[in-house]
């Protein structure tokens, strides 16, 4: 197929640590029925996905349900995240929870896996605080994607049949 390649901005690293919620945010329920897949915590609780209910969340608290180390990389689960995974072409997020750096963010069998710089205990109460520059870039970009691929198919006939945002790039594969 033809890809077309669109240049982009960085998204740049500017966001700060501050260590605690500040409670510029709400909490929002969401049906916990469908995410009762065996995950880390071997099933026994899920991740509550507040992205879904209020994708403009910046920051949250949370319970780290579990966090294993593999290949000097750690994997903490939470009992709920405001960190969109990576997924669809669009990268995760990245920021902080407690005072670990969120590398990345990662969907595993159904289970949201932040990738962080350093363990953190199980049991322990997080605050959980989003790269927003990073991700609101990113949900501009996405947004601006579905719009590029409307008009490309309206004018041309083409279906987006892939997509990938990188830091400074946008590619569209019709």
């Amino acid at each position: 197929g033809k890809s077309l390649e669109l240049k982009m901005p960085a998204a740049g690293n500017v966001f700060s640590k501050n260590g605690i919620c500040s409670g510029r945010f709400h909490f929002y329920s969401v049906k916990k029925s469908e995410w009762h897949r065996k995950c880390l915590s071997g099933g026994k609780e899920m991740t509550e996905r507040l992205f879904e209910t209020n994708p403009y969340i910046r920051e949250f608290e949370a319970r780290v349900l579990k966090c294993t180390e593999k290949d000097g990389r750690y994997f903490t689960e939470l009992d709920r995240t405001a960190f969109f995974p990576e997924g669809g072409g669009q990268p995760g997020d990245r920021g902080f929870v407690g005072e670990a750096v969120v590398k990345d963010t990662h969907e595993t069998d159904g289970c949201i896996l932040h990738e962080t710089d350093r363990p953190l205990k199980e049991g322990q109460k997080v605050c959980g605080i989003l790269d927003w520059h990073f991700r609101y870039s990113n949900m501009q970009n996405h947004g601006g994607e579905h719009i590029v691929s409307g008009l490309i198919h309206q004018k041309y006939g083409y279906d987006n049949v892939g997509f990938h945002m990188g830091s400074e790039r946008l590619r569209l594969i019709s």
